[in-house]
């Protein structure tokens, strides 16, 4: 009798580790799955969030565009109300107004480009000025702003 009673007790102590084992098991498999599903809905956050700046860039380029145009149209169509409609002598050659135009155009998406540019430069600043520490303001020198400027001016070619 109490051999049998020594064996039940064996066995309930085995079926008690037993069930302890499988109940960790389950517990780390349940935590591997909830790690995985949380990578991947941070993947799918991650794609979401960089598809969604990959098209605010695109219309912020198109709008950049825009202004460009828009503002050496209206520069072009001033220098182009102000001059006059004779031929433009230089050297030996006759220019026609058209050619005259042509750069005056292509003048006025620089200046446009120049004028957006330092527009922007300045907004930047602003926002480093209004920045907790901040003391230094720098200007923009031609040497500064040429990559961002032949950038820009090769949206409109």
């Amino acid at each position: 009798e109490l051999q049998m009673a020594a064996e039940r007790k064996k066995r309930a102590s085995v079926l008690k580790s037993e069930g302890e084992r499988i109940t960790l098991v389950n517990q780390a498999e349940g935590n591997a799955k909830a790690l995985l599903e949380d990578a991947r809905a941070k993947s799918a956050s991650i794609i979401m969030e960089a598809k969604a700046m990959a098209e605010r860039m695109t219309l912020e380029a198109a709008a950049v565009k825009s202004s460009i145009e828009t503002i050496a149209m209206a520069m072009e169509h001033s220098s182009s109300s102000s001059s006059s409609s004779a031929l433009v002598v230089s050297g030996k050659n006759a220019v026609s107004r058209q050619n005259v135009s042509a750069i005056n155009a292509k003048d006025a998406v620089d200046a446009a480009l120049q004028f957006l540019l330092f527009s922007k430069y300045m907004e930047t600043q602003a926002k480093f000025a209004n920045a907790a520490g901040t003391k230094v303001l720098m200007f923009p020198t031609k040497d500064s702003l040429p990559l961002s400027y032949e950038g820009l001016s090769s949206l409109l070619k």
